[in-house]
């Protein structure tokens, strides 16, 4: 991928194929853009980017892994982190109907970018990190967004940066100001200097954030009233069902991580990848069964399935 830009010039557009890409420093402002013809699903880039204060590169379609990107455009993109816990970051960008999920570890996520149809939830930053960041002269522009449930490694909220101080005085009263601008976004706190700015801080609704599954639920304050989505990334339509997410306490797999079930419908679990020896299956914090597999019937609540491993061999 590489040696296909180097070999690019103004205007072009690199079609690239299923697979995990290193990038490398790059610094120029040439208006290129690089499409991922299968998707983020089955493309990956890892390493680093640079491109300018224009903007001008466009990357379309990719899964960033780890990834450091600067002054580039992302449309239809996932910034999540690797397997090394390295988390994805991207300076002076603008992203574009993107997802922010996944990422365990950094400081400040997205620094002084442009944010447009885009959802920003189940991410956790170093302690003083947050996830949208800016400053009073560069500040994050966050529109039509969802910014949800993300947190600092001590489990404080770290949606968006907010600056706190004593006014001159006896000190009992303070100033709120957001280097992060809201506009007909979904985010908690709400955004003080832009509170009538379209900004709701309801709970969106996301299907499963513990395992990444960010598509919309049917009744989100993030639909109007037709169905139609107005906030956060569009990942198709609105999910109509009860949820099902599982946790893995222990080293092992389950598939799947989530199902959505109709009213009265059931929904099967199979333990995938047992590294250590599988304990059991509990359903909202009540034992089930010992056996590998696990069919709740009946659903008609949302639930919790918990898959315990062994510490031991």
């Amino acid at each position: 991928l590489d040696d296909a830009i180097a070999l690019s010039a103004d205007g072009d557009t690199i079609y690239v194929a299923p697979g995990t890409y290193e990038m490398q420093y790059w610094f120029d402002e040439c208006p290129i853009s690089v499409v991922a013809t299968e998707g983020p699903s089955q493309t990956f880039l890892q390493g680093e980017f640079y491109g300018g204060a224009e903007k001008a590169w466009l990357f379309k379609g990719f899964t960033l892994k780890g990834f450091d990107a600067y002054g580039i455009s992302l449309q239809d993109c996932i910034l999540t982190g690797d397997e090394d816990g390295k988390s994805s970051r991207a300076n002076r960008c603008r992203l574009e109907n993107c997802l922010v999920t996944g990422n365990r570890s950094g400081w400040d996520i997205l620094e002084s970018c442009e944010v447009v149809r885009c959802t920003l939830a189940g991410n956790v930053v170093r302690q003083y990190g947050v996830i949208c960041s800016g400053y009073e002269e560069e500040p994050g522009i966050v529109r039509e967004s969802i910014v949800w449930g993300n947190v600092t490694a001590g489990g404080d909220l770290s949606n968006y940066d907010r600056e706190t101080w004593a006014e001159e005085g006896d000190g009992t009263n303070e100033t709120v100001r957001a280097y992060v601008r809201f506009e007909n976004s979904c985010t908690w706190p709400m955004p003080l200097e832009v509170a009538n700015a379209g900004n709701i801080t309801n709970d969106p609704w996301l299907v499963d954030v513990a395992n990444g599954d960010l598509r919309l639920r049917v009744g989100s304050p993030c639909l109007d009233a037709n169905g139609v989505q107005t906030m956060g990334a569009r990942l198709g339509d609105p999910v109509e069902g009860y949820v099902l997410s599982v946790r893995i306490d222990g080293n092992g797999g389950v598939s799947p991580l989530t199902a959505v079930v109709p009213a009265g419908g059931s929904a099967t679990f199979v333990v995938t990848n047992a590294v250590r020896p599988f304990l059991g299956f509990s359903t909202n914090g009540v034992f089930a069964t010992a056996d590998e597999t696990l069919t709740w019937p009946n659903v008609m609540a949302d639930g919790i399935v918990t898959a315990a491993f062994s510490n031991f061999t």
